[in-house]
């Protein structure tokens, strides 16, 4: 939204005209009167409908903090602009008083008040929805008043006749009412007569596949080579490649496939994307080190890292980085300060540190903002990592003196943290305003394409929920969606979760309470989007307007999206949230809204979350997590509960096959997974009121393997999962890293005074790369341990809170000098002697 003169103060005439796209403009003189209010739309005693344009404007030798909007003495709209300009949807009534009052940076508040009438016009309209059009196809479209027309792709007349293109796969068409009274849009898909076969493949490096048209085409691919008889060769690198066939005579149709080129050595195991997935299930099937045997007999703390912010992201790792001249395991932490850490995954040192702020600039203020991420806005989302890129992205949040907001994409280098080509990017759509958006729910890396969304901070109006689209190669920003573009709602955050994506690439995601028509309007709904932020299909419950009146978020949780079955349902996904209900639900028809009840597969209701508690009547705010046709859930104020599925019915069991006793206070947890494919199950949930890690058995989660001290911690954070890879297990806790993993059975006794000592490695010894270390503590008689620290060439690689240590450096070859620290409470900082050694 454009904002001149936000922050100037003046006392002049001028003209003031609506910026809000596809409205009719409104155009009118202030007064010159300082500290006035002009109402330039509606006219006094003008009828207009339930829903109808607001524009008003302010005359003040001072700048206006804000302007709210009231209408029968219930406010609507707030904004934080000198004038204001909005589309209200308020109950029908004669003679309403609509006032709309501005409070200056004086602290004086100043106001106008007109009457008007309001009739209950029926809803504005378009027909047909979710139409499908053949390439260079037309369709006609209706609405219920008359209406302009636009389209994102194709042609679309003054009348309405829409004309296909023939590249898209789909177009959204928007009609907007000529009065004023409201707009709505629809998604089109796009057929292609053409049929590629296969539609999709899996194609190792260098490696070939055949495809063909069922007419005659001429091929190209973005990746590799493809001959004239559709034959695809493989490129040297994998990736994902798009296979394109082009009628070679008359109309230019298209179609497209897709070839996942995957390389021909097993892949290093990475932890790249919020619950490791797109499928959002939890699982890491490819842990072969942690067993639940040995988690429950030798598991324990292998570091802890303190960082410059609180962490609301989950940990990603990188398997086996070059970072300067040695290869390491890395770790990248972000932060609320806007800060960006890539931590050596098997010590804890520091290899990268990047801040996001620009010059001036610095983390958003959460009271300011009102948020209640405290008690600042920086990096909130879980970041994603494109390993063919080297690249991981990630949204920032920041502020100005000001008072400006900013979103930013960063796309960064793994190995060194620096800006790639292009970045960052500023976010900016119609309509929208950073300060009132928070981008809570974890990037997703689907299509070629990064998405984020957005949803509000603490439910302060006005606000939306938003999904952004940007290739992930350009930075580009190619698509927006608002899930309630001519109402408020919809927040897009479910408890932190990723947007999940299926093969196709197409988006599922949960949005919060809001407002709702089916057609442009989404609140309190389950959503699938195309790739280009198309609506494809949704679920709506049949009691929304309640449940959202009730802040009953459906979007409190996430879509967890199960595998592929031949069963009734092979296409399925599942959801908890506020509601007392699980919904399992079919992705090729999620079920709309229903006339009498809601059309899922199933809902099993009363069987997560506790009966007391804070908020105890919200029930989940997690998303399951899954083994081998086992789900496992973490309710608000309740144990782990363990659910079986069945594919071949499509249904879960209507209650617990197992759970614990074990009590997860507000708001419950976020469980994942870990396993050497169906064996070895171990699911993990991090309790941030406690700062504890559990870990359960995951054949039988009544079966406790192993609970965590307290850990440290700089002030818990909610909704974090930890991240279970390559034998560590990387939880965040506040403003610290804290890294679990076996425990090395040697011992290292303790100094007979005050003191620190290293047992291995042994001076003027020689070692491979990860260096075994472990060292030993004794604090000043009468004191107790606060930690022991280790040092390597003069830098720290960790706090142990400890009084032994046992863990690994992955350090470069050559000499090495390394210090063991014993800090006690007295403040006493406790040295050993120094230890040379190699790294051959």
């Amino acid at each position: 939204m454009i904002r001149p003169f936000r922050h100037l103060p003046f006392l002049l005439a001028f003209t003031l005209v609506s910026t809000i796209s596809g409205l009719a403009q409104a155009t009118c003189k202030l007064s010159t009167t300082n500290r006035t209010v002009t109402i330039c739309t509606p006219a006094k005693n003008a009828t207009v409908s339930t829903t109808f344009h607001v524009n008003a404007g302010t005359t003040d030798t001072l700048g206006i903090q804000y302007i709210e909007l009231y209408v029968a003495n219930v406010r609507y709209v707030i904004q934080h602009t000198n004038y204001l300009d909005a589309t209200v949807t308020v109950p029908a009534g004669s003679n309403q008083n609509l006032t709309v009052q501005a409070h200056d940076t004086g602290g004086v508040t100043f106001k106008a008040s007109i009457p008007v009438n309001i009739s209950a016009s029926a809803t504005y309209s378009i027909s047909p929805t979710s139409p499908t059009v053949t390439e260079g196809g037309t369709q006609q479209f209706t609405a219920s008043t008359a209406s302009t027309w636009s389209a994102t792709c194709g042609t679309i007349t003054s009348g309405g006749l829409f004309t296909a293109p023939y590249s898209q796969p789909s177009c959204s068409v928007k009609g907007t009412a000529s009065n004023g009274s409201g707009s709505a849009s629809t998604n089109v898909k796009i057929s292609s007569p053409i049929t590629i076969t296969p539609s999709s493949a899996t194609t190792t490096v260098n490696a070939t596949q055949q495809f063909s048209a069922n007419q005659a085409v001429n091929w190209s691919a973005s990746c590799g080579t493809i001959n004239s008889s559709g034959l695809f060769t493989a490129p040297a690198t994998a990736g994902s490649c798009t296979i394109t066939a082009t009628a070679s005579s008359g109309n230019p149709y298209t179609a497209r496939a897709t070839d996942t080129v995957t390389s021909s050595a097993p892949a290093a195991i990475n932890y790249t994307t919020w619950k490791y997935d797109n499928s959002r299930d939890g699982l890491n099937p490819n842990e072969t080190i942690l067993t639940p045997t040995n988690v429950k007999s030798s598991f324990g703390t292998l570091f802890t890292v303190k960082v410059d912010g609180k962490i609301w992201t989950q940990p990603l790792y990188m398997n086996g980085l070059t970072i300067g001249s040695a290869r390491h395991n890395v770790v990248y932490v972000a932060t609320d300060h806007d800060d960006l850490y890539a931590l050596d995954g098997d010590s804890g040192a520091t290899l990268w540190h990047k801040s996001l702020l620009p010059t001036g600039e610095s983390p958003a203020n959460s009271t300011a903002i009102h948020s209640d991420v405290q008690p600042l806005v920086g990096v909130v989302g879980t970041p994603v990592i494109d390993p063919a890129s080297s690249t991981i992205y990630l949204i920032a949040q920041s502020g100005d003196a000001n008072g400006n907001y900013f979103h930013r994409l960063h796309a960064l280098s793994l190995t060194s943290g620096a800006e790639k080509s292009g970045s960052p990017v500023l976010l900016s759509a119609s309509g929208w305003d950073s300060a009132q958006h928070l981008q809570r729910p974890g990037l997703l890396l689907a299509s070629g394409n990064v998405y984020a969304a957005f949803g509000s901070n603490d439910d302060q109006p006005p606000y939306h929920g938003w999904v952004f689209a940007f290739d992930a190669g350009t930075l580009q920003q190619i698509d927006v969606w608002n899930n309630t573009p001519s109402a408020e709602g919809g927040g897009i955050w479910m408890g932190g979760g990723g947007i999940a994506a299926d093969k196709f690439g197409n988006l599922l995601l949960s949005t919060g309470n809001g407002d709702w028509d089916g057609t442009a309007m989404f609140g309190q709904s389950i959503v699938e989007l195309s790739p280009t932020l198309g609506i494809l299909d949704y679920f709506t419950p049949i009691d929304h307007v309640n449940e959202s009146k009730g802040d009953k978020d459906l979007g409190s949780g996430g879509l967890l999206l199960l595998p592929t079955n031949g069963g009734p349902y092979p296409h399925e996904a599942v959801n908890c949230s506020k509601l007392n209900v699980i919904y399992v639900l079919n992705r090729d028809h999620l079920g709309e809204l229903g006339s009498s009840s809601d059309n899922v597969v199933q809902q099993v209701t009363g069987q997560i979350g506790g009966a007391s508690g804070t908020q105890n009547n919200d029930k989940c705010f997690t998303t399951p997590a899954y083994w081998n046709n086992n789900l496992y859930f973490v309710g608000n104020n309740d144990g782990v509960k363990q659910f079986t599925w069945s594919p071949s019915t499509g249904l879960i069991s209507t209650t617990p096959t197992h759970k614990d006793t074990y009590t997860f206070a507000f708001p419950g947890g976020q469980p994942v997974v870990s396993s050497n494919g169906n064996s070895n199950p171990i699911v993990w949930v991090l309790d941030w009121s406690k700062s504890t890690l559990r870990a359960y058995d995951g054949t039988n989660v009544s079966n406790v393997l192993y609970t965590s001290p307290a850990l440290p911690t700089g002030g818990g954070v909610k909704f974090d999962p930890p991240t279970v890879v390559n034998g560590h297990v990387y939880v965040a806790l506040g403003t610290e890293l804290t890294a679990l993993g076996l425990k090395s059975t040697s011992s290292c006794a303790a100094p007979s005074s005050p003191g620190a000592k290293i047992c291995t490695p042994v001076a003027g010894g020689s070692y491979s790369s990860p260096v075994t270390i472990t060292a030993s503590g004794r604090p000043n008689s009468g004191a107790t341990s606060t930690r022991m620290e280790l040092w390597a060439d003069g830098k720290k690689l960790g706090n142990f809170y400890a009084t032994q240590i046992s863990t690994t450096a992955t350090l470069a070859t050559g000499s090495h000098a390394l210090t063991a620290v014993e800090v006690d409470s007295t403040g006493a900082v406790l040295k050993s002697p120094i230890i040379n050694f190699t790294v051959k």
